[in-house]
């Protein structure tokens, strides 16, 4: 059966035989071993996540691959191509089956089972029968056909000893009812199937009295004690043997005529007197953000005539939801009336309707289910009238936009609402905002150490200060690692240091359990329109250089407007961290360690590294135009004296950023963006962009903001890769660019030392005279700049 046959249609899923998805009466099969037993995993767990290492292991074994957590995406993006988009959901712990438990079979076979041998124990022997044969029809077979592995086996196992189970609880029911003469052949079966179980064999002894058979029930007794005794050295249980006494005294219970007891369908209804407590559970070793807590405490306990509404923005893992819990429960005693929490899942696709959480708050204040009102606005107005006299906190976690949050909004001034998000909320009137950035050194090293202890931590301060850093100070990452080392005391901290240093698997490291810095971060990214996270997947191949939008739209081959707007959104949700505004007003970003990390791991699965190479040249190509361009418009004075070459095309719908300012300025603004997409292109390999006579010597000449002879060993190191033809021309070129800036570095002596060693280095004829020159040259210089000042 086709996706597109799915779509509209209630997906089923049947364990109980042959993994399979049913709608409609049409059998939808699912190919490959693997995906089989991924998609049995997460039906047995439907409803909840399961952690991705679970899923690793049963996939796997004990030795996966390195490749394992690729090929559980490759298997999710299967599944759910056969299934529909929606069916599974990523979470930051791993996966989600989202469907209710009672669709799938082994759920529905429990649930039938439990309210059976309720109905069994109250005397509805009629009600209980019916519910285990209904219980019993939904096997089909032998439990998860076509999955094999020691998971398999082991659910497998656990499977078919609670229909056996469920098979004796039927029987039981039967025999109430007298049934127990057309019983007696398919209990001589299972006692033959397993000769040691009791209480199959106890049930044939009742069966053989009621069809008047007293002494072959008492002989079934006796075979089964000798076996008993032959096989196990033990006498048969006390149950087993007061089954026996009442056969030879004949008191076995006599057979009672079904009689159907009316059973009544209790609706809990919720306490009306009671105030919701709904908070999660605070952290015990919750660390540093002081300044943020006393401004949210503030804010929630001052006296305001309206609701106080406070907000809390941060990326993925910067633990605004700790903060946001802890802080709930410091003022909690200001909200007697109650605290009502939820989780919207704003940025997960199944996240949470403001109808719907509406409809929960309501149950919570009192308001009987039936009397709910089926509209979102009469929803939210009878919400804000049980509202309107009450002091009520509401955390509201996890929200998309300020439309998310809108009509949870209580209306009185007597309410608090505390509202965390991975966007910045800017709409939402009258809040106040709290930005939540990564931790600073100190309280993410405090935070470690609350995890593994202070005596770990002196063991070997540094290692420990280095796993802060590795980690980007953020609060998830810390806590994952000391996650791990609390449960690998024997692990010194200078190991783990060691292994985050591996920045290919760095997000590989920080993972723990149902914790994961990849998964929150992939919960974001998912959450992106594809502009943003093609993007995302482009910036991360630039590393650690901070960027403007001018910078970074030939890498995206956009305008320069549009991508401001890019990049405001990236920053707007937390993807993208604003560094400061430059003096020409544009605003600079720079990438989070581990957010780059991730982007680059996107990147390389998502696209080849052609397309990264390609980008990166249209961003040299397009900032060396540029330098020319600026080069030609400074004074004079200050122009190089080689031959300039002829401007490079810049690609691309056109560039229309900033091209105002002082010209040496502008060059040197550009060229500091040259060398950083230099740096990331040795990554990936672009071409020799600045191989062009003139153009190493322009790159070193700008910049003047930095002592000049890092700059020029770092021109000579950025061609020290090349050719052995070719490496000594261009570092000549690095050598000859550098006179001009050397100019300006200071002291006449200074400026000559500077070129000195580097002189020697150039080859051919007449090279080394010009550069003797030049080094005269920047002295003249040096002298007339220090005679001018």
């Amino acid at each position: 059966m086709t996706l597109a046959a799915l779509r509209g249609m209630d997906l089923r899923f049947r364990l109980l035989g042959s993994v399979v998805a049913v709608s409609d009466a049409a059998v939808v099969e699912v190919s490959g071993r693997k995906p089989r037993a991924l998609l049995a995993v997460l039906a047995l767990s439907a409803g909840r996540v399961v952690p991705a290492d679970t899923l690793i292991d049963v996939l796997w074994g004990e030795n996966p691959p390195g490749s394992a957590r690729a090929g559980l995406h490759s298997y999710v993006s299967t599944l759910r191509r056969t299934l529909g988009e929606g069916t599974i959901q990523r979470r930051p712990a791993g996966y989600e089956l989202t469907v209710p438990p009672t669709d799938v079979d082994v759920h529905e076979f429990a649930a039938l089972v439990t309210q059976a041998r309720q109905d069994l124990a109250a005397g509805r022997f009629g009600v209980a029968e019916r519910g285990l044969e209904a219980a019993l029809a939904l096997w089909r077979g032998t439990p998860l056909g076509g999955v094999s592995g020691e998971w398999a086996e082991r659910e497998r196992d656990r499977l078919q000893q609670q229909r056996q189970a469920a098979v004796e609880d039927r029987m039981e029911a039967q025999l109430r009812l007298g049934q127990g003469p057309r019983l007696i052949a398919e209990l001589s079966g299972l006692v033959a199937e397993d000769p040691l179980r009791e209480r199959p064999r106890a049930q044939l002894m009742i069966a053989l009295y009621q069809a008047g058979r007293q002494a072959e029930a008492l002989a079934a007794y006796e075979a089964g004690r000798r076996l008993l005794i032959e096989e196990l050295g033990v006498e048969p249980s006390p149950e087993f043997q007061a089954v026996h006494g009442r056969i030879l005294r004949g008191e076995v219970p006599a057979p009672v005529a079904e009689v159907e007891v009316p059973v009544a369908v209790v609706v809990p209804q919720p306490r009306t007197d009671a105030a919701p407590q709904q908070l999660p559970s605070d952290l015990p070793d919750f660390t540093g953000r002081d300044q943020q807590v006393d401004r949210l405490v503030q804010r929630l306990t001052a006296d305001t005539s309206s609701t106080k509404i406070s907000v809390i923005a941060g990326q993925p893992g910067a633990g605004k939801s700790s903060l946001a819990i802890h802080v709930a429960y410091l003022v909690r005693e200001q909200y007697p009336d109650g605290q009502l929490y939820v989780n919207l899942r704003g940025v997960h696709s199944s996240s949470l309707d403001p109808a719907e959480v509406l409809a929960r708050f309501l149950r919570s204040l009192g308001v009987p289910p039936q009397a709910v009102p089926e509209s979102l606005e009469e929803r939210a107005d009878l919400y804000r009238t049980r509202l309107s006299d009450r002091r009520v906190l509401v955390l509201l976690d996890d929200a998309a936009d300020e439309r998310h949050v809108r009509h949870l909004l209580p209306g009185g001034p007597g309410c608090a609402v505390l509202v965390t998000s991975r966007r910045r909320l800017p709409a939402l009137a009258g809040a106040a905002h709290v930005d939540l950035e990564v931790f600073p050194q100190t309280e993410a090293t405090a935070l470690l150490e609350q995890l593994i202890g202070a005596e770990r931590i002196a063991q070997d301060p540094a290692a420990a200060a280095e796993i802060a850093q590795l980690c980007g100070h953020l609060a998830l990452a810390v806590r994952i690692t000391g996650a791990r080392l609390a449960a690998r005391p024997q692990w010194p901290l200078r190991l783990l240091a060691t292994r985050l240093r591996e920045r290919h698997q760095l997000l590989d490291e920080l993972s723990a359990g149902d914790l994961e810095v990849r998964g929150s971060l992939l919960l974001s990214y998912e959450g992106l329109e594809e502009a943003d996270r093609h993007a995302l997947r482009l910036l991360g191949w630039l590393g650690t250089m901070e960027f403007a939008s001018w910078f970074v739209a030939p890498l995206l081959d956009l305008t320069v407007s549009a991508t401001e707007r890019i990049l405001e959104r990236l920053a707007d949700s937390y993807l993208l961290d604003t560094i400061l505004v430059d003096a020409a007003g544009s605003p600079r970003y720079q990438l989070h360690d581990l957010t780059r990390a991730f982007a680059v791991e996107r990147a390389e699965a998502e696209k080849t590294r052609q397309d990264a190479t390609a980008a990166l040249e249209r961003v040299i190509h397009c900032a060396v135009t540029m330098i020319d361009e600026a080069t030609a418009r400074m004074p004079r004075k200050h122009r190089h004296a080689h031959q300039r070459p002829a401007p490079l095309a810049c690609p691309g719908p056109g560039h229309d950023g900033p091209a105002g300012g002082r010209p040496r300025r502008l060059v040197r603004r550009r060229a500091r963006g040259v060398r950083g997409a230099g740096g990331a292109g040795q990554r990936t390999g672009p071409g020799d962009v600045l191989d062009q006579p003139g153009r190493g010597a322009v790159l070193v000449g700008v910049h003047r903001p930095q002592p000049v002879r890092p700059v020029v060993a770092d021109a000579f190191g950025r061609v020290a890769g090349r050719g052995p033809g070719r490496r000594r021309s261009q570092q000549g070129l690095a050598v000859r660019g550098a006179g001009p800036a050397a100019a300006g570095a200071g002291p006449v002596r200074r400026s000559r030392r500077l070129l000195q060693p580097r002189a020697g280095d150039l080859r051919g004829p007449g090279r080394r005279e010009r550069a003797r020159a030049d080094q005269a040259g920047a002295g003249q210089r040096a002298a007339g700049a220090r005679r001018a000042q």
